[in-house]
């Protein structure tokens, strides 16, 4: 999160995303138009971060495979960790998923898989709609079950929402709703 931060200090957004910004805009009583706000490298740091997170990804694939190759998927220290902190932090799901080897050896594949095919979200946009749900939820599964917290990731998977096409269709939205009829009473 703090590399993020100072990432995004250094990054061209003053003129848009800025509390100046927003200060000078109430001031001139100017309505700017952030769709149509451009720059020549407005882009580089949310793509530097979205690699960030790939190299994150792949150096936990790399420390998991170099340590112990495929046996670190074998299920059986994850399941002991599941039922110990389930245990011990007071997590009944933690506890039951430590009960069902199978779906945790199913779940440790998926995982790998998952890290180490990350940067296809990167060079694949499109695969954002698969990827960012499952990060999401891997990182939501960990909290719910070893109450392990990585609300930094999750909060940072903000930076692979399309928003210029999100507020395209929130002003679009927007305006259908300004100019529909009002319902007689």
């Amino acid at each position: 999160m703090m590399i993020a931060l100072a990432i995004l200090a250094l990054s061209p957004s003053g003129r848009v995303l800025s509390l100046d910004s927003l200060f000078r805009r109430r001031k001139d009583l100017q309505a700017t138009n952030l769709l149509k706000a451009r720059g020549e490298f407005a882009g580089w740091h949310i793509r530097l971060l979205q690699w960030f997170f790939v190299l994150m990804y792949l150096s936990a694939v790399v420390a998991k495979l170099s340590e112990s190759g495929v046996d670190w998927a074998n299920g059986f220290t994850l399941q002991y960790y599941l039922i110990r902190d389930g245990l011990r932090w007071g997590s009944p799901l933690g506890v039951w998923l430590g009960q069902h080897h199978t779906l945790i050896h199913i779940a440790q594949y998926g995982v790998l898989l998952f890290q180490a095919t990350f940067a296809l979200a990167v060079v694949f946009p499109k695969l954002r709609w698969f990827y960012v749900p499952a990060g999401l939820a891997l990182h939501t599964g960990i909290l719910l079950t070893l109450k392990a917290p990585f609300y930094e990731w999750m909060c940072l998977y903000v930076i692979f929402v399309p928003w210029t096409q999100a507020l395209h269709i929130l002003s679009g939205y927007r305006q259908e709703r300004s100019h529909a009829p009002v319902a007689a009473q």
